[in-house]
């Protein structure tokens, strides 16, 4: 049997369209389990350092430096934190270091490659479900949100961020220039479909390679071949992989999902309207690339793009994924969550934090310098207001992109896949001659599936043995 068995994930299917459930009833998990109580300890009771595991980001470092912390430590005199910002490959290795060496962070998050999968199954996880229960009224978050990462009944996540669904950014200027029109807001619009995205595209493009003046119609973060293969109707995963973090084997191999990535592949060497990933790795070092101007369409967490394109100098807006097959959009979710290390030093210390960071106050301030929404029901609205006016787009537009995407989205599987950083080595590392044109899409599939299998097989028996 497995080491923990992993029901929390059943209940990621369910809470797909979590918004359209927000004017229902709650469920059971969702109610408020216990009064707030005046049993915590004060803030000048409460002392020692802990330290913060997170990753670098100049909006995001920006909030921990110069709004949470400064004013945590008001709040709480007697604590101090200790920062430790590394790069998001980093943060994996130094969460594993600081276990090893039996100095875990107090505090972390799912910033690195692997997520609540992963880290429930190695029990480094403090139960916070006693904190929980004596300091929060889960009536003013979001509906479900606690749902996602519990086990049971048990809390071992205090939510963090509700992102929505990776969607598609455009560069409406590019498009009016084009005389193309705005691309819909709905899901599974009969409109916007895969073959309409390429006919843009084909538009949109301009030059390639070294022309400094090259301009691209679409991009992809190829890393994330799951993105697009869902749209199809498909999944490079098999369903128990999402319901119990292991699984015997990839869907890699089949036809349907080899022809889909070679239409990717495609864009690249037949279409021309995405970049060879030599340009690709061009063009990001002058930042983020949708803010170069030189991409017309391109993906992101919805939440993440105030952060990187509020001070764009053309105007840009969301829209869902199109459609590969009728109907079949999937959106993918990503909702983070704040962690104690089950050997934290100091608990209580680490869970002021948490819930310092939970307040309207410092989630409002959160929101306003990264763009991010703490999943408060009143912080929601606000970023509405807040992200309407740099778009464009009404209220009621960004609503429905944001959260009404379809009944079959999922949370991104490096939150639900146990072993998933060597998984997506193996993946990303055997696609590269795909996006690269020295291979077609059955080629390169057939030369890393077996190791990939073999490696999701083993992952799956140190997990049920409890390695």
């Amino acid at each position: 049997m497995m080491k923990k068995a992993l029901p929390w994930i059943m209940v990621l299917l369910a809470l797909a369209v979590l918004f359209t459930a927000c004017s229902k009833n709650q469920t059971a998990a969702s109610a408020p389990r216990g009064a707030i109580s005046a049993t915590a300890p004060k803030p000048e009771d409460i002392k020692g350092e802990i330290s913060w595991l997170m990753r670098s980001s100049p909006f995001e470092n920006d909030w921990e430096e110069n709004s949470v912390i400064p004013r945590f430590e008001k709040m709480y005199p007697n604590v101090k934190i200790n920062l430790i910002i590394v790069p998001f490959d980093q943060v994996d290795p130094k969460l594993l270091s600081m276990l090893a060496a039996q100095t875990p962070p107090d505090v972390f998050s799912m910033w690195g490659s692997s997520g609540f999968g992963d880290y429930y199954n190695k029990d480094i996880l403090l139960e916070l479900t006693p904190y929980v229960k004596r300091d929060l009224d889960l009536n003013t978050y979001i509906d479900g949100i606690f749902d996602i990462y519990s086990v049971g009944d048990k809390f071992y996540h205090l939510p963090q961020i509700i992102n929505f669904s990776n969607v598609f950014v455009y560069n409406k200027t590019l498009f009016r220039e084009a005389g193309i029109p705005d691309l819909p807001s709905r899901w599974n619009d009969p409109d916007w479909t895969w073959d309409r995205m390429v006919e843009y595209a084909k538009k949109l493009t301009k030059g390639s390679g070294a022309d400094p003046d090259a301009q691209y119609g679409i991009t992809f973060a190829v890393g994330a071949p799951h993105h697009v293969i869902y749209q199809f109707g498909l999944d490079p995963f098999p369903e128990e992989m999402y319901t119990t973090g292991v699984a015997n084997r990839s869907n890699f191999d089949d036809p349907r999902v080899i022809e889909v990535l070679q239409k990717w592949a495609d864009l690249i060497h037949v279409d021309k309207v995405h970049p060879h990933p030599a340009d690709q790795r061009a063009l990001e070092q002058l930042g983020p690339m949708f803010k170069t101007g030189k991409v017309a369409m391109s993906t992101i967490t919805i939440t993440q793009a105030y952060g990187n394109f509020k001070d764009c100098p053309f105007d840009w807006g969301f829209a869902p994924w199109p459609a590969g097959a009728p109907g079949k959009s999937r959106g993918i979710l990503f909702n983070g969550a704040w962690f104690i290390s089950k050997d934290s030093k100091n608990p209580e210390a680490a869970w002021a934090l948490l819930k310092y960071m939970s307040t309207p106050e410092a989630a409002r301030e959160m929101m306003q310098i990264t763009g991010y929404i703490v999943p408060l029901k009143e912080i929601v609205e606000d970023w509405y207001k807040m992200i309407s006016p740099i778009t464009k787009m009404t209220r009621e537009q960004l609503e429905e992109v944001a959260t009404k995407y379809p009944a079959s989205s999922i949370e991104n599987f490096n939150h639900l896949f146990c072993g998933y950083p060597e998984i997506e080595t193996i993946f990303r590392q055997g696609l590269d001659p795909l996006w690269l044109g020295t291979m077609n899409a059955k080629d390169a599939v057939a030369g890393f599936t077996p190791r990939l299998n073999d490696i999701i097989r083993r992952i799956k028996s140190d997990v049920e043995s409890g390695n």
